[in-house]
């Protein structure tokens, strides 16, 4: 396998598979194929290539399962570095070539986010627009994790070194599957600093993804973030030692959290969506 690898995990959704992996003409590609049933198995079979390797589980993982299987696979491969691509996602042409200038130009790099497309039918939409590139210091991810929630939008945006995948780098518990993508996020931004840059590497499939939320923010999304958010600010006090500072940290958290759930008990108890309330500031 080549030093930079993709993988894509995959559940009953081969033609979003097929649609990703079009993307990824010059990749070396690992597809996670989580127990899927037919035909949808022996579709995945058929894309088995010299650039893709098919890994079929004969029991489900689950969901976030199914990230760590990739996460380890990856760390036993001996490839240097990973990217993660959800399937019915795709990367902008000559995404290879733009990793690789990328990790040439920050050599010291271990972890790296790039910026990506969300796309819906009626619009496109750049998740953040960086001029320059910058390095994001762990103890200030941690703050800004703490403050805003997800500054790393999900997994697909970025690069992991096998350094940072090595050691004690987890999901949290498989039941918080809503944020489980962002609390291992968390466990490599403490370790070390993320380098953004401004180039575009990817577009997200925004209908795709409702499927996983089914179609809504709920009120357990919000609490499971809530408590992603706490996390954060106890890392902070961890790598500071700045308990003034965490407890600041906290008490903005619990602002956040107090405006969120001045919600309608109808809307709650229904099947209206829940909105989330802005960032503290």
């Amino acid at each position: 396998m080549s030093d930079i690898v993709c993988y894509i995990p995959s559940y009953n959704d081969s033609h979003f598979v097929q649609e990703s992996l079009a993307s990824l003409p010059d990749w070396d590609v690992v597809i996670s194929d989580n127990a899927s049933a037919e035909p949808h198995s022996a579709a995945l079979r058929a894309l088995t290539g010299p650039r893709v390797q098919i890994v079929r589980h004969e029991k489900s993982l689950g969901r976030v399962g199914n990230w760590k299987f990739c996460a380890s696979h990856f760390v036993e491969s001996g490839s240097t570095w990973m990217k993660y691509l959800v399937a019915g996602d795709v990367h902008k042409p000559e995404s290879l070539a733009l990793c690789r200038r990328t990790i040439h130009e920050f050599p010291e790099a271990r972890f790296i986010t790039f910026n990506v497309e969300n796309t819906w039918q009626e619009k496109r939409e750049t998740w953040s627009k960086v001029d320059s590139p910058f390095l994001v210091p762990p103890v200030q991810a941690l703050i800004d994790i703490a403050k805003l929630g997800n500054v790393f939008h999900s997994l697909g945006p970025n690069l992991f070194h096998a350094d940072v995948l090595r050691g004690n780098i987890h999901f949290g518990e498989d039941n918080l599957s809503y944020c489980a993508d962002l609390l291992f996020l968390l466990c490599i931004a403490r370790r070390t600093p993320n380098q953004h840059v401004p180039q575009v590497i990817s577009e997200f499939n925004v209908a795709r993804r409702k499927q996983y939320q089914a179609a809504h923010y709920s009120l357990e999304h919000f609490l499971e973030e809530g408590l992603m958010r706490l996390r954060a600010a106890d890392a902070f006090l961890e790598l500071t030692g700045d308990r003034a500072g965490r407890n600041l940290l906290v008490a903005k958290i619990a602002e956040w959290v107090a405006t969120g759930m001045r919600v309608p008990l109808e809307k709650l108890a229904g099947d209206a969506p829940y909105v989330a309330p802005p960032p503290v500031s």
